[in-house]
């Protein structure tokens, strides 16, 4: 999922990090892109939005996405000196119960800074990365602060990046398998109304893009 993240907040309320809702004016979704393509661009080098989406039917609203995007990326950086343009990795999704009811979460696992460089001559779109990826602060601070769950940033840069090219199935694996080992541990001391987990791949919303491949879920207990 390409998409532009503008609250860097500590309220979960309006943080985009938590609570992300993918639209045709703020995501281009990568789910189905070509294997090649999305390879190239998870390698680090310059890739076309076209060798990403090669069908046109896809293609046309997702160029037209990418210019809502890059026009988002230049007025939070004009305006407020940041940078908000990321290529989302990995989509949790949870939904936490209390004595009011509940509330659900979507937030990217793995966040990749990424520029939208504009072809002219075709109205393409060259996606380029600036950094490498990180794991996203506001989960990371949520479910240590909420849940007591901690996630390492480091482990999960080690787990991404054991090639030079990220792979993100393995930082959504390895955030699956500290939810599944909290779950475990918590379960046995505990009774109390579950927590639903769903992890879903790289780039899409089933945020960050990728091969088909079906969501994994995990329960936990507080």
């Amino acid at each position: 999922m390409l998409s532009w993240i503008e609250s860097f907040g500590t309220g979960t309320e309006n943080d985009t990090m938590l609570r992300f809702t993918p639209s045709q004016h703020n995501a281009v979704d990568l789910t189905d892109a070509n294997s090649s393509g999305l390879m190239q661009l998870l390698g680090g080098r310059r890739t076309r939005l076209s060798t990403l989406l090669n069908d046109s039917a896809v293609f046309t609203p997702a160029a037209k996405a990418a210019a809502n995007i890059r026009a988002k990326i230049r007025e939070m950086r004009d305006d407020r000196g940041i940078e908000t343009g990321y290529m989302a990795c990995g989509i949790a999704s949870w939904t936490e119960h209390d004595a009011s009811g509940g509330s659900t979460f979507t937030a990217p696992v793995m966040l990749i800074p990424v520029t939208l460089g504009t072809r002219s001559d075709s109205g393409d779109y060259d996606l380029q990365f600036t950094g490498p990826a990180r794991l996203n602060p506001a989960l990371a601070r949520h479910m240590a602060t909420v849940h007591g769950v901690v996630l390492s940033p480091d482990e999960f840069y080690a787990a991404g990046y054991v090639t030079a090219r990220f792979d993100y199935q393995r930082t959504s694996a390895l955030l699956q398998k500290t939810v599944s080992a909290t779950s475990s541990d918590e379960e046995a001391q505990a009774e109390a109304p579950p927590e639903t987990w769903s992890l879903s791949r790289c780039g899409t919303r089933s945020t960050s893009r990728h091969s088909p491949t079906s969501p994994t879920s995990a329960t936990r207990r507080r």
